[in-house]
């Protein structure tokens, strides 16, 4: 019989968490009937969708599965405004790191101070090809751009932690 898992939600605005959620879920007692697909990729899809919701204004929600007695540290979600807080050098580094294709599908949905920030530390040609791959990209679904932010939060965050590039507080 597997851990139990459990569901944290947190729910804030700005920089504050105002509500937690902590669900706990038994493992299901019998698979031999093949009617269960298994509790943990329900709630790993269900935290795939709420970390996907966009609310308004500076409020957030933030899911995650967890196995029972799962060492975990609560943090406020990162917010993707991340990047006025890297420096040039940084940003330039997260920059080779990351397809043109994610920074594409992120130019999509960030403010115009960002996006500014992005091509001044792009090359001409680089900052070219990304406009106009972004000028003729339309109609773009709202999963894609999110899965690109995540996965250019998480270069970030990968760069962060191995000590390549700092971030201004």
């Amino acid at each position: 019989m597997g851990d139990k898992v459990i569901m944290l939600t947190m729910y804030g605005k700005d920089n504050s968490i105002e509500n937690i959620s902590v669900s706990l879920f038994d493992p299901p007692r019998d698979y031999s009937y093949g009617m269960y697909t298994g509790i943990e990729d329900s709630i790993t899809n269900y935290c795939e969708n709420i970390n996907s919701l966009e609310l308004k204004g500076n409020n957030w929600i933030y899911a995650r599965a967890i196995k029972e007695n799962e060492k975990i540290t609560l943090e406020i979600p990162p917010r993707f405004d991340i990047i006025k807080r890297l420096d040039d050098a940084s940003l330039q580094k997260v920059l080779r790191e990351i397809s043109d294709y994610d920074v594409v599908l992120v130019l999509k949905d960030i403010d115009k101070e960002t996006k500014e920030k992005l091509f001044r530390n792009m090359s001409k040609r680089t900052a070219f090809r990304i406009q106009e791959d972004y000028d003729a990209m339309q109609n773009v679904p709202n999963k894609d751009i999110v899965s690109a932010k995540k996965r250019v939060l998480e270069t970030i965050f990968r760069l962060k932690f191995s000590g390549e590039i700092c971030l201004s507080y």
